[in-house]
Protein backbone atom coordinates (compact mmCIF):
# COMPACT_ATOMS: atom_id res chain seq x y z
CA UNK A 1 0.00 0.00 0.00
CA UNK A 2 2.82 2.30 0.85
CA UNK A 3 4.51 1.70 -2.54
CA UNK A 4 1.28 2.37 -4.36
CA UNK A 5 1.00 5.87 -2.78
CA UNK A 6 4.57 6.69 -3.77
CA UNK A 7 3.98 5.78 -7.37
CA UNK A 8 0.75 7.81 -7.45
CA UNK A 9 2.60 10.88 -6.08
CA UNK A 10 5.36 10.51 -8.67
CA UNK A 11 2.85 10.22 -11.52
CA UNK A 12 1.00 13.32 -10.33
CA UNK A 13 4.25 15.35 -10.17
CA UNK A 14 5.22 14.24 -13.68
CA UNK A 15 1.81 15.20 -15.03
CA UNK A 16 2.00 18.66 -13.44
CA UNK A 17 5.52 19.19 -14.88
CA UNK A 18 4.40 18.31 -18.40
CA UNK A 19 1.41 20.61 -18.11
CA UNK A 20 3.59 23.53 -16.96
CA UNK A 21 6.09 23.04 -19.85
CA UNK A 22 3.29 22.93 -22.44
CA UNK A 23 1.80 26.12 -20.99
CA UNK A 24 5.17 27.92 -21.08
CA UNK A 25 5.76 27.00 -24.74
CA UNK A 26 2.25 28.09 -25.66
CA UNK A 27 2.68 31.43 -23.95
CA UNK A 28 6.05 31.99 -25.66
CA UNK A 29 4.56 31.31 -29.08
CA UNK A 30 1.55 33.48 -28.35
CA UNK A 31 3.63 36.50 -27.17
CA UNK A 32 6.23 36.20 -29.97
CA UNK A 33 9.14 36.28 -27.49
CA UNK A 34 12.50 34.86 -28.51
CA UNK A 35 13.92 31.84 -26.78
CA UNK A 36 17.01 31.79 -24.60
CA UNK A 37 19.34 30.85 -27.45
CA UNK A 38 18.81 34.08 -29.50
CA UNK A 39 19.46 36.08 -26.32
CA UNK A 40 22.85 34.40 -26.05
CA UNK A 41 23.61 35.25 -29.74
CA UNK A 42 22.72 38.89 -29.09
CA UNK A 43 25.25 39.04 -26.30
CA UNK A 44 27.98 37.70 -28.61
CA UNK A 45 27.05 40.27 -31.25
CA UNK A 46 27.48 43.09 -28.74
CA UNK A 47 30.92 41.80 -27.83
CA UNK A 48 31.99 41.72 -31.52
CA UNK A 49 30.79 45.28 -32.09
CA UNK A 50 32.63 46.45 -28.99
CA UNK A 51 35.87 44.83 -30.16
CA UNK A 52 35.49 46.45 -33.60
CA UNK A 53 34.92 49.86 -32.00
CA UNK A 54 38.02 49.42 -29.87
CA UNK A 55 40.07 48.52 -32.98
CA UNK A 56 38.82 51.64 -34.82
CA UNK A 57 39.71 53.78 -31.80
CA UNK A 58 43.19 52.22 -31.63
CA UNK A 59 43.80 52.87 -35.33
CA UNK A 60 42.59 56.45 -34.91
CA UNK A 61 45.11 56.95 -32.11
CA UNK A 62 47.92 55.59 -34.33
CA UNK A 63 46.96 57.68 -37.37
CA UNK A 64 48.61 61.13 -37.35
CA UNK A 65 46.22 64.05 -36.94
CA UNK A 66 47.01 65.43 -40.37
CA UNK A 67 44.63 65.91 -43.26
CA UNK A 68 46.81 66.02 -46.39
CA UNK A 69 48.71 68.96 -44.90
CA UNK A 70 50.22 68.87 -41.43
CA UNK A 71 52.39 71.77 -40.25
CA UNK A 72 53.73 72.61 -36.84
CA UNK A 73 55.11 76.16 -36.86
CA UNK A 74 54.32 79.51 -35.22
CA UNK A 75 53.27 83.01 -36.24
CA UNK A 76 56.84 84.06 -37.15
CA UNK A 77 57.36 81.34 -39.77
CA UNK A 78 54.65 80.74 -42.35
CA UNK A 79 54.85 77.61 -44.49
CA UNK A 80 53.28 76.90 -47.87
CA UNK A 81 53.19 73.29 -49.10
CA UNK A 82 52.26 71.74 -52.44
CA UNK A 83 51.96 67.97 -52.70
CA UNK A 84 52.60 66.75 -56.26
CA UNK A 85 52.60 63.28 -57.76
CA UNK A 86 55.50 62.62 -60.16
CA UNK A 87 55.24 59.18 -61.70
CA UNK A 88 54.93 56.72 -58.83
CA UNK A 89 56.44 59.03 -56.22
CA UNK A 90 55.11 62.06 -54.37
CA UNK A 91 57.06 65.30 -53.97
CA UNK A 92 56.54 68.06 -51.40
CA UNK A 93 57.34 71.63 -52.48
CA UNK A 94 57.79 73.61 -49.28
CA UNK A 95 58.30 77.37 -48.96
CA UNK A 96 59.16 78.85 -45.54
CA UNK A 97 58.78 82.60 -45.00
CA UNK A 98 60.06 84.73 -42.13
CA UNK A 99 57.17 87.04 -41.20
CA UNK A 100 58.98 88.76 -38.34
CA UNK A 101 59.64 92.47 -38.98
CA UNK A 102 63.05 92.61 -37.36
CA UNK A 103 64.39 89.18 -36.35
CA UNK A 104 66.39 86.83 -38.59
CA UNK A 105 66.19 83.09 -37.95
CA UNK A 106 67.94 79.83 -38.62
CA UNK A 107 65.38 77.10 -39.27
CA UNK A 108 65.34 73.30 -39.27
CA UNK A 109 62.55 71.58 -41.21
CA UNK A 110 61.67 67.98 -40.36
CA UNK A 111 59.23 66.11 -42.61
CA UNK A 112 57.76 62.79 -41.49
CA UNK A 113 55.98 60.62 -44.07
CA UNK A 114 53.14 58.28 -43.06
CA UNK A 115 51.59 55.21 -44.68
CA UNK A 116 47.96 54.11 -44.98
CA UNK A 117 47.84 52.74 -41.42
CA UNK A 118 49.57 55.72 -39.84
CA UNK A 119 52.96 54.05 -39.78
CA UNK A 120 56.08 56.19 -40.18
CA UNK A 121 57.72 55.50 -43.54
CA UNK A 122 60.65 57.95 -43.47
CA UNK A 123 61.87 61.21 -41.94
CA UNK A 124 63.83 63.92 -43.80
CA UNK A 125 65.56 66.97 -42.33
CA UNK A 126 66.75 70.16 -44.09
CA UNK A 127 68.01 73.44 -42.67
CA UNK A 128 68.76 77.04 -43.62
CA UNK A 129 70.66 79.30 -41.30
CA UNK A 130 70.01 82.80 -42.72
CA UNK A 131 66.26 83.26 -43.11
CA UNK A 132 66.15 87.02 -42.87
CA UNK A 133 62.93 88.89 -42.14
CA UNK A 134 60.62 89.07 -45.14
CA UNK A 135 62.54 86.37 -47.07
CA UNK A 136 61.20 83.05 -48.28
CA UNK A 137 63.17 79.87 -48.96
CA UNK A 138 62.23 76.91 -51.15
CA UNK A 139 62.79 73.29 -50.15
CA UNK A 140 62.15 70.20 -52.30
CA UNK A 141 61.37 67.06 -50.30
CA UNK A 142 61.50 63.94 -52.46
CA UNK A 143 61.47 60.69 -50.45
CA UNK A 144 61.32 58.51 -53.57
CA UNK A 145 57.90 56.92 -52.99
CA UNK A 146 54.24 57.81 -52.60
CA UNK A 147 52.80 58.38 -49.12
CA UNK A 148 49.38 59.01 -47.59
CA UNK A 149 50.11 61.80 -45.13
CA UNK A 150 52.91 63.86 -43.70
CA UNK A 151 53.84 66.16 -40.84
CA UNK A 152 56.13 69.18 -41.17
CA UNK A 153 57.83 70.49 -38.05
CA UNK A 154 59.67 73.85 -38.04
CA UNK A 155 62.23 74.72 -35.37
CA UNK A 156 63.76 78.19 -35.31
CA UNK A 157 66.59 79.96 -33.49
CA UNK A 158 67.60 83.62 -33.70
CA UNK A 159 70.38 84.33 -36.21
CA UNK A 160 72.58 87.33 -35.38
CA UNK A 161 74.98 87.39 -38.36
CA UNK A 162 74.85 88.85 -41.87
CA UNK A 163 72.30 87.13 -44.13
CA UNK A 164 74.46 87.02 -47.28
CA UNK A 165 72.79 83.81 -48.45
CA UNK A 166 69.66 85.76 -49.32
CA UNK A 167 71.31 88.01 -51.93
CA UNK A 168 70.85 85.76 -54.98
CA UNK A 169 67.76 85.05 -57.09
CA UNK A 170 67.25 82.17 -59.52
CA UNK A 171 64.55 81.95 -62.20
CA UNK A 172 63.70 79.28 -64.75
CA UNK A 173 63.26 79.83 -68.49
CA UNK A 174 64.09 78.41 -71.91
CA UNK A 175 66.32 79.83 -74.62
CA UNK A 176 65.87 77.90 -77.86
CA UNK A 177 63.29 75.56 -79.35
CA UNK A 178 63.89 73.14 -82.21
CA UNK A 179 60.85 71.91 -84.14
CA UNK A 180 62.00 69.16 -86.51
CA UNK A 181 58.85 68.99 -88.64
CA UNK A 182 59.24 65.29 -89.33
CA UNK A 183 57.25 63.90 -86.44
CA UNK A 184 60.09 63.89 -83.93
CA UNK A 185 59.55 65.45 -80.53
CA UNK A 186 60.62 69.05 -80.05
CA UNK A 187 63.93 69.90 -78.38
CA UNK A 188 64.07 72.70 -75.83
CA UNK A 189 67.12 74.36 -74.28
CA UNK A 190 66.20 75.38 -70.77
CA UNK A 191 68.19 77.50 -68.33
CA UNK A 192 68.27 78.89 -64.82
CA UNK A 193 68.86 82.64 -64.70
CA UNK A 194 70.93 83.48 -61.61
CA UNK A 195 71.09 87.10 -60.42
CA UNK A 196 73.42 88.31 -57.67
CA UNK A 197 72.73 91.33 -55.47
CA UNK A 198 75.77 90.77 -53.29
CA UNK A 199 78.88 92.94 -53.02
CA UNK A 200 80.96 89.77 -52.92
CA UNK A 201 81.48 86.88 -55.32
CA UNK A 202 79.48 83.84 -54.30
CA UNK A 203 79.05 80.22 -55.31
CA UNK A 204 75.45 79.19 -56.05
CA UNK A 205 75.19 75.46 -55.49
CA UNK A 206 72.99 72.36 -55.18
CA UNK A 207 70.25 73.31 -57.63
CA UNK A 208 67.04 71.28 -57.65
CA UNK A 209 64.74 72.43 -60.47
CA UNK A 210 61.16 71.15 -60.58
CA UNK A 211 59.68 72.01 -63.99
CA UNK A 212 55.88 72.22 -64.41
CA UNK A 213 53.74 71.64 -67.48
CA UNK A 214 50.97 74.03 -68.56
CA UNK A 215 48.56 72.38 -66.09
CA UNK A 216 50.83 72.90 -63.09
CA UNK A 217 51.85 69.26 -62.78
CA UNK A 218 55.49 68.14 -62.56
CA UNK A 219 56.99 67.53 -66.00
CA UNK A 220 60.65 67.10 -65.05
CA UNK A 221 63.05 67.30 -62.08
CA UNK A 222 66.77 67.81 -62.51
CA UNK A 223 69.80 68.54 -60.34
CA UNK A 224 72.90 70.59 -61.08
CA UNK A 225 76.05 71.53 -59.19
CA UNK A 226 77.33 75.03 -58.56
CA UNK A 227 78.27 78.16 -60.49
CA UNK A 228 80.46 81.07 -59.46
CA UNK A 229 78.59 84.38 -59.64
CA UNK A 230 80.15 87.85 -59.74
CA UNK A 231 78.81 90.58 -57.46
CA UNK A 232 76.43 93.51 -57.97
CA UNK A 233 73.46 92.58 -60.12
CA UNK A 234 75.28 90.23 -62.46
CA UNK A 235 72.92 87.91 -64.34
CA UNK A 236 74.22 84.52 -65.38
CA UNK A 237 72.17 82.32 -67.67
CA UNK A 238 73.42 79.11 -66.16
CA UNK A 239 72.73 75.44 -66.71
CA UNK A 240 71.59 75.51 -70.32
CA UNK A 241 70.22 72.00 -70.64
CA UNK A 242 68.38 70.38 -73.52
CA UNK A 243 65.18 68.47 -72.92
CA UNK A 244 62.59 66.78 -75.13
CA UNK A 245 58.92 67.76 -75.08
CA UNK A 246 56.03 66.29 -77.07
CA UNK A 247 54.65 68.26 -80.01
CA UNK A 248 51.46 68.91 -78.05
CA UNK A 249 53.45 71.21 -75.73
CA UNK A 250 54.54 73.51 -78.57
CA UNK A 251 52.58 76.48 -79.94
CA UNK A 252 53.34 78.94 -82.74
CA UNK A 253 52.88 82.68 -82.30
CA UNK A 254 53.84 84.22 -85.62
CA UNK A 255 57.52 83.47 -86.13
CA UNK A 256 57.98 82.64 -82.45
CA UNK A 257 57.77 79.10 -81.16
CA UNK A 258 56.54 78.81 -77.58
CA UNK A 259 56.72 75.87 -75.22
CA UNK A 260 53.80 75.26 -72.88
CA UNK A 261 55.82 75.03 -69.68
CA UNK A 262 54.38 76.37 -66.46
CA UNK A 263 57.55 77.66 -64.83
CA UNK A 264 59.53 75.93 -62.12
CA UNK A 265 60.13 75.58 -58.39
CA UNK A 266 63.83 76.02 -57.59
CA UNK A 267 65.84 75.13 -54.49
CA UNK A 268 69.50 76.12 -54.20
CA UNK A 269 72.16 77.02 -51.67
CA UNK A 270 74.76 79.80 -51.48
CA UNK A 271 78.36 79.12 -50.49
CA UNK A 272 81.19 81.54 -49.77
CA UNK A 273 84.02 81.11 -52.32
CA UNK A 274 86.59 80.31 -49.64
CA UNK A 275 84.46 77.33 -48.61
CA UNK A 276 84.55 75.86 -52.13
CA UNK A 277 87.78 76.74 -53.98
CA UNK A 278 87.50 73.66 -56.19
CA UNK A 279 87.54 74.99 -59.75
CA UNK A 280 87.20 71.50 -61.23
CA UNK A 281 83.89 71.13 -59.45
CA UNK A 282 82.62 74.36 -60.98
CA UNK A 283 84.03 73.70 -64.46
CA UNK A 284 81.83 70.61 -64.71
CA UNK A 285 78.86 72.94 -65.21
CA UNK A 286 80.54 76.16 -66.30
CA UNK A 287 81.16 79.26 -64.21
CA UNK A 288 82.13 82.91 -64.42
CA UNK A 289 85.68 83.55 -63.29
CA UNK A 290 85.42 85.82 -60.22
CA UNK A 291 88.61 87.69 -61.23
CA UNK A 292 88.34 88.21 -64.99
CA UNK A 293 84.58 87.86 -65.43
CA UNK A 294 85.15 85.42 -68.33
CA UNK A 295 82.87 82.44 -68.81
CA UNK A 296 84.67 79.14 -68.44
CA UNK A 297 83.49 75.69 -69.34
Amino acid sequence: MKHTKIWLAFALALLLSLSFTAAFVALAEEDGNTSVEPQASEAVSVEVETAADEQVEAEAEQTPETSDVGIEADEDISVNVESKLFGEERVLLVTANNNNDSVNYSIVITVTYYGANGETLKTEVKSFEQLRNGYDKNFVFRPGFDFVDYLIDIEKTVYEGDCWKTTVDADFGYTYVWVYGDGRDTRVRQHVLVTSHSEESLVVDDFVVVVFDEYGEIFDIYYRAGCWINPLDVQYKNFEREMTVPESMVSFEGYDVKVKLGGAFIEYDIIAPEELPDYDYLISNGYIDPVTGAYRN
